[in-house]
């Protein structure tokens, strides 16, 4: 079963929160609590990510399989229709849930996404990265493929306001490289 944190009241519209590669459901840690006024928010961890063990997938992984985990959670937790969000990774799976899966998806958004992510080479070259170095090497160059080249937010924090040009961000050193970006979870960015 995927790692996952529940917030708000059990009676609400359930809403689920898809991570990003790289990240866990603390990825949401800024706007859950707002959300959890009015939903019933499910934020879940990616196979081999926060708390979520990396055994749930194997290699050759699909964003399918993912989101047969997503589906997974959200029976054990007796949620039959839900609102998904999902960043990069997470929301292929939104994308996922709301193509083959259309009668258990109320609503959709799609942050920073791809319904196709151009093959898994880029992505296993990436995995092994993390696993040989950890994340601070792709943290340094993670700015320069958010933010265009003189936006403010470059070198910035997006959760402390913290400058973190040159050093690994504190959100960033939560996740040792034995745990993220495992080969795979790097291979579910691959066509469905």
């Amino acid at each position: 079963m995927l790692n996952h944190l529940t917030e708000g009241p059990a009676t609400a519209p359930p809403l689920l929160l898809g991570p990003s590669l790289g990240t866990s459901y603390a990825l949401w840690d800024q706007v859950a609590p707002e959300l959890s006024i009015g939903h019933r928010v499910v934020r879940w961890d990616l196979p081999g990510h926060g708390g979520s063990p990396a055994e749930l997938i194997g290699p050759g992984a699909t964003v399918g399989d993912l989101a047969g985990l997503v589906l997974a959670l959200a029976d054990s937790l007796g949620v039959e229709r839900f609102a998904y969000a999902g960043v990069s990774l997470g929301g292929a799976v939104g994308l996922h849930l709301a193509v083959h899966h259309p009668e258990r998806v109320s609503s959709l958004a799609v942050i920073c996404s791809s319904a196709h992510f151009n093959g898994a080479k880029a992505w296993e070259e990436r995995a092994a990265t993390v696993r040989a170095e950890g994340l601070a090497k792709l943290a340094d160059g993670a700015d320069g493929r958010w933010f265009t080249p003189g936006s403010p937010c470059r070198g910035w924090s997006g959760t402390t306001g913290t400058p973190t040009r040159g050093r690994t961000p504190p959100a960033v050193t939560r996740w040792p490289p034995s745990t993220c970006g495992t080969g795979s979870v790097g291979s579910a960015c691959r066509p469905c």
